[in-house]
């Protein structure tokens, strides 16, 4: 049995394992891709928290940066001494430096600070409503952090306290806004992976519907079927016709033998599963030692002719074929033995009634010339003439390749129909083989066999019109005739026509090739006076 071969007795929907992996993989990937995605959602919600800690720390930040300006500018504006006073200048410079630098990241970010800078249209707002305070107070601190001039310190100093409540309270209001943007995030984010896990949940149970179960399924039925497929193949190997041994290969001791092998070995099951192969073949027929040698390489091999030597002390001529098979999770080599004197019986029963070639339903080329070989002894005992036609297709090989070989047999069928529907009963047609035959015509001249051949061409003319087929039906042919007076064979008479056929042929493609080059026949100008010219060339070689 050949392991390619797919097991058949279940449902022909059966799960293939070029299927089942397709599905698998589909289904892991499903689930990966859910995977990933979660993933992809926990690292963008950590990086907003980063973001936006980041973003509520400095902004709250910027808040206590000005108060501290305010202090400074009056600590400078009451400082008691100029020292002091500088000190306090440096402080207030770094200050409002670190306080612009700080604001301006909030509004476009700024990658030191981890500030992205993709603020909301609320925040931007925000932001435009304290512009004008933080822009007031960042210009009062500049010129503090420069001037000596204690009036001016003091106007400036009054200045940056009078705007400080409101920047103060833009920035609680940005503050806020922050976090509650933060949440805001967090809350779609958790609903987002919330989404996935269920999405998850759901492709999983869809899986386990769709995908799993079948293929669960599809095994179970699988491993129902190859216990089945092992009980039918005990029952085929009991019911076989022939006789059927199962070897170990290893030191080719019997492991199972059928009743036909039971039969030609005339041994029981129990006594033939105690010995070996070897027991059963002569060690002096050369046959037998080079079947051995097969076997221990491990080939398998049809219709080998080898010996048996039966226990009744009978010799059996058989052939034999051999194949590798798993039996019962083991290698084992599966022998069938048929007995060639019952085959040749078989076959002569065969040929009996193998006269009629199978397609045509025309004698075959073996009938037929035994037909020809009885009809010319017969005309040498009575008298008279018969004539024969051989016949060769035209364009077959061209319909095969071209239309396939469906066509081919069809207009190997149609030929054989017109042939055989416009001879008489006493004539007969032949298929030779392939695209040839033969018609053997009793008591017919060559001029007669010629009327008789432009009928046939006739009718394929009234097909090919009917059928609109895409290649012509049309044949060479070549006619002679045969009396007791000539002394040929069968074999001759037809090789005699075999040759006019292929001057027919010969003379067609002349006439195709000289019509295709020169628009002008060489021989004729159509196809009647081709068929004139070669019936009066048949008749020639009659005389």
């Amino acid at each position: 049995m050949p392991s390619k071969v797919p097991y058949q007795g279940h449902d022909t929907a059966t799960i293939t394992v070029s299927k089942l992996r397709q599905r698998y993989i589909i289904a892991l990937s499903l689930i990966a891709l859910l995977i990933i995605g979660s993933q992809i959602v926990i690292q963008f919600l950590l990086t907003a928290q980063i973001y936006d800690s980041h973003l509520v720390n400095i902004a709250g930040r910027q808040r206590m940066l000005s108060q501290k300006i305010t202090k400074l500018s009056y600590y400078i504006s009451t400082a008691e001494s100029e020292d002091l006073a500088s000190h306090y200048r440096a402080e207030l410079k770094d200050a409002a430096n670190l306080w612009e630098y700080s604001h301006l990241g909030l509004i476009h970010g700024n990658k030191d600070l981890q500030l992205p800078g993709n603020n909301s249209k609320k925040i931007v707002a925000l932001f435009d409503n304290i512009q004008f305070h933080y822009q007031t107070i960042l210009n009062a601190a500049v010129l503090i952090s420069s001037a000596s001039d204690k009036t001016a310190v003091r106007l400036d100093a009054h200045s940056i306290a009078q705007h400080e409540s409101d920047f103060l309270r833009g920035m609680n209001e940005i503050v806020f806004q922050y976090d509650r943007e933060a949440n805001d995030k967090i809350r779609s984010a958790k609903w987002l992976e919330i989404s996935l896990m269920i999405t998850t949940l759901i492709v999983l149970l869809l899986e386990a519907l769709f995908i799993f179960s079948p293929a669960t399924k599809s095994l179970q039925r699988n491993m129902q079927g190859l216990i089945e497929r092992e009980k039918n193949f005990q029952h085929l190997f009991a019911a076989s016709p022939i006789s059927i041994l199962l070897v170990d290969p290893a030191d080719f001791a019997v492991l199972h033998a059928n009743k036909k092998a039971q039969d030609l070995i005339g041994e029981p099951l129990d006594t033939i599963c105690t010995t070996t192969l070897q027991t059963y073949l002569g060690d002096n027929y050369e046959s037998n030692n080079l079947f051995i040698n097969k076997l221990k390489k491990g080939e398998s091999f049809n219709e080998y002719e080898i010996v048996i030597l039966s226990t009744q002390g009978s010799v059996v001529e058989t052939l034999v074929s051999v194949r590798v098979i798993t039996f019962e999770r083991k290698k084992v080599f599966v022998i069938g033995i048929t007995d060639i004197s019952e085959l040749k019986k078989a076959q002569e029963k065969l040929e009996h009634y193998a006269s009629f070639d199978e397609m045509t339903g025309l004698l075959n080329r073996r009938t037929g010339l035994l037909f020809l070989e009885k009809a010319m002894k017969l005309l040498q005992r009575n008298g008279g003439q018969l004539s024969i036609c051989y016949i060769d297709v035209d364009g077959l090989k061209k319909a095969n390749d071209q239309y396939g070989h469906g066509e081919g047999d069809w207009l190997i069928c149609t030929v054989s129909r017109a042939l055989s529907d416009n001879i008489r009963g006493s004539d007969a047609a032949v298929r030779l083989g392939g695209d040839e035959f033969l018609l053997i015509l009793h008591n017919c001249t060559s001029a007669d066999a010629n009327l008789l051949v432009a009928k046939v061409e006739n009718s394929l003319k009234e097909i090919e019109i009917v059928k609109h087929k895409p290649f012509s039906i049309e044949f060479s042919y070549g006619i002679t005739s045969y009396a007791p007076e000539k002394d040929v064979s069968p074999d001759e008479l037809i090789s005699e026509a075999d040759n006019l056929m292929y001057q027919s042929k010969h003379l067609k493609k002349l006439n195709l090739a000289a019509s295709n080059n020169k628009g002008l026949s060489i021989y004729s100008q159509d196809d009647d006076s081709t068929r004139a010219s070669f019936r009066a060339s048949s008749l020639i070689a009659d005389n």
